[in-house]
């Protein structure tokens, strides 16, 4: 899945009642200044101290049921824009926000969910039963503070984006793994079998992302470090292959790997 046109976290709610959007909408808001109430506030409290802390942007959209979050969501992976929060009234005609947010991460099971309730419907048994002790979901209680949400949106995308930036580093590290195996496997026919020529094998692409990603290394930075190569019961090999490389500094031949493992 490529997230290249991921840039400002996408929040969705999903609630039948329009008040609460329009909440949403106030919390996530970047007002312009207030001039004229700023001045009637600077008369009454006197000199105030200025802000130098920017409001994060976010991408809000909204669903008024569970099948219109579906299809919302389904859009916004098929469209490589997934959403990093969702918002989910519990109480909804129809689908109820426990069934969506279930159904939601059937499609996608990296977004972080919300559940905004001002009732008992569920006690958290019946949460963990049905959605299971995930660290992906959160409980936010009706009504609700403006602070309380806007942190919540903030700290879950920014949990969000880590999480994708450890799976980028990993699956960097199996490419190179990779590459550097195959190099080996070449080493060991190319001593058992002189006629055996070793086929250049060109470097993996890294997927595509917006964050900077350690570029796989290519043979002129491999000749650059030291290397280990594992040879299995055999010293005579071990030895041959030392000298083929010329003693590099740094290198070392192991002739009984399955000793050092075990």
């Amino acid at each position: 899945m490529k997230w290249e046109n991921v840039q400002t976290p996408r929040i969705l709610i999903v609630d039948d009642n329009r008040r609460i959007h329009e909440d949403f909408n106030l919390v996530f808001s970047n007002r312009q200044r207030n001039l004229e109430l700023e001045a009637d506030r600077k008369e009454i409290y006197g000199q105030l101290e200025q802000s130098t802390v920017s409001k994060p942007a976010y991408e809000l959209d909204h669903a008024f049921s569970g099948n219109e979050g579906l299809e919302k969501t389904q859009s916004s992976i098929a469209e490589g824009r997934p959403y990093q929060v969702a918002f989910v009234d519990i109480r909804m005609p129809g689908m109820d926000g426990v069934e969506t947010i279930e159904r939601i991460w059937t499609i996608d099971p990296r977004i972080q969910a919300v559940i905004c309730t001002a009732f008992a419907d569920y006690s958290w048994e019946d949460l963990a039963r049905r959605l299971g002790q995930s660290d992906k979901l959160l409980v936010l209680k009706k009504p609700f503070d403006h602070i309380e949400a806007f942190q919540l949106a903030c700290t879950l995308s920014e949990k969000w984006f880590l999480a994708r930036q450890v799976a980028l580093k990993f699956e960097q590290m199996e490419l190179l793994v990779a590459q550097r195996t195959q190099r080996i496997l070449d080493l060991q026919r190319r001593e058992a079998h002189p006629s055996y020529t070793m086929e250049k094998v060109e470097p993996p692409v890294a997927p595509a992302s917006s964050e900077p990603a350690a570029a796989v290394e290519d043979e002129a930075s491999m000749k650059e470090q030291p290397s280990i190569l594992l040879v299995q019961n055999d010293a005579d090999l071990a030895l041959r292959i030392q000298q083929r490389r010329h003693h590099r500094r740094g290198d070392f031949i192991h002739p009984e790997w399955h000793r050092t493992l075990s």
